[in-house]
């Protein structure tokens, strides 16, 4: 008989946990008032915590700075800004001052295009990363995600985590009976050792 312990212990924690999901779960019970009065109650603080999290792990300022300084990033874009650079020298530069196109000629143009590029290439991730700087401060991302925790209704989250919950709650009175069948073990260990 004594040997069933670890068994009887674990269809105890089995069912334990089955029961209190169910009541947890259940629609009409007194814990969904109560979780709702918990969710009411810590929002605002896990919405400026999880705010400042966000901000500081996401959109630090040192590591977009980083970002923007790095000249891979102007690589990706150098095609779209000498493509730009090629319009400016070929059609507006030259509809303003014709006579570049006398003076030099293709070669001219060649020359301020290498030249322009060389230069926008040192400017650009200076420019971005300026604009970050700015752009950080007018944003307050902690303050956005803050609102915009603070906008969803108490059942709307309640909603949410039930939801979350109920895609594990089969593993729930599992862990139940893992935990009976763990506890039913040492029983039967010390029942052992004493005997």
């Amino acid at each position: 008989m004594i040997y069933l312990f670890p068994i009887i212990a674990a269809i105890i924690g089995f069912v334990f946990f089955k029961i209190v999901l169910q009541i947890f779960l259940s629609k009409g019970s007194n814990s969904k008032w109560a979780l709702i009065s918990f969710i009411k109650n810590e929002k605002k603080k896990a919405a400026l915590q999880l705010g400042t999290y966000v901000q500081k792990e996401f959109f630090n300022e040192e590591k977009i700075k980083t970002m923007m300084n790095n000249p891979a990033l102007f690589q990706k874009i150098k095609p779209e800004v000498e493509k730009h650079v090629d319009y400016f020298l070929k059609e507006k530069l030259l509809k303003k001052w014709p006579m570049i196109s006398m003076l030099g000629g293709d070669e001219m143009i060649a020359t301020i295009h290498q030249t322009l590029m060389q230069e926008l290439e040192v400017i650009i991730p200076s420019i971005l990363s300026n604009y970050a700087d700015g752009l950080l401060e007018k944003l307050q991302i902690d303050q956005m995600i803050q609102q915009k925790l603070d906008g969803f209704s108490d059942m709307q989250i309640y909603d949410v985590l039930i939801s979350r919950i109920g895609k594990i709650s089969k593993m729930i009175p599992m862990l139940g009976a893992a935990s009976g069948f763990l506890i039913g073990l040492i029983l039967l260990l010390l029942s052992l050792l004493g005997a």
